[in-house]
């Protein structure tokens, strides 16, 4: 588990000082959506839950992590991304992969106010590793019946124009 975590950290390094040099990423998405996800997620009270479950809405899955600069850097405009939708358009997920304290995790919350944000954990990497998980920031995007139908590697400005057009085509019907 700590050469995945390393390997993870020297990855969003390399992005985060090589990649984001003010380019938007597009979201890839896929021809036909992929299974879905079986491995659990956590919230702060240690009850599982998980992204293959069907839901009603598209939802907007960020995989993070508190020793990230670029994934800290996002959550903001992920946040404001989600005030932006209607709840029954789009939900907003952020995922904490490997170990993040809930309370530093609050207490970085807070700060950002970020209060839109639905926020869980996967302390194991698990979900994260099931994903197909990288580097971080990474996002997927899956659909009403938990598959998944595209994703975003590195970070992103979630509230720019262009992405919220990539986005609104996604949630269309």
């Amino acid at each position: 588990m700590k050469f995945y975590t390393l390997i993870l950290y020297v990855a969003c390094f390399v992005i985060a000082n090589t990649v984001r040099l003010n380019a938007q990423p597009v979201i890839e998405i896929y021809g036909e959506p992929r299974l879905a996800l079986t491995q659990n997620y956590f919230d702060q009270d240690g009850k599982s839950g998980k992204l293959g479950s069907s839901n009603t809405r598209i939802r907007i899955v960020n995989f993070w992590a508190l020793w990230c600069a670029p994934c800290v850097a996002e959550l903001g405009s992920l946040d404001r991304l989600d005030a932006m939708f209607d709840d029954s358009e789009i939900d907003v997920i952020t995922i904490a992969t490997g170990k993040n304290a809930p309370k530093a995790v609050d207490t970085l919350f807070e700060e950002l106010k970020a209060t839109n944000l639905t926020r869980y954990y996967d302390p194991k990497s698990r979900l994260a590793a099931q994903a197909g998980v990288v580097t971080i920031p990474y996002t997927i995007i899956l659909d009403q019946n938990g598959a998944e139908i595209g994703r975003v590697i590195g970070a992103a400005d979630w509230d720019d124009p262009s992405m919220v057009a990539q986005l609104k085509a996604i949630t269309s019907p």
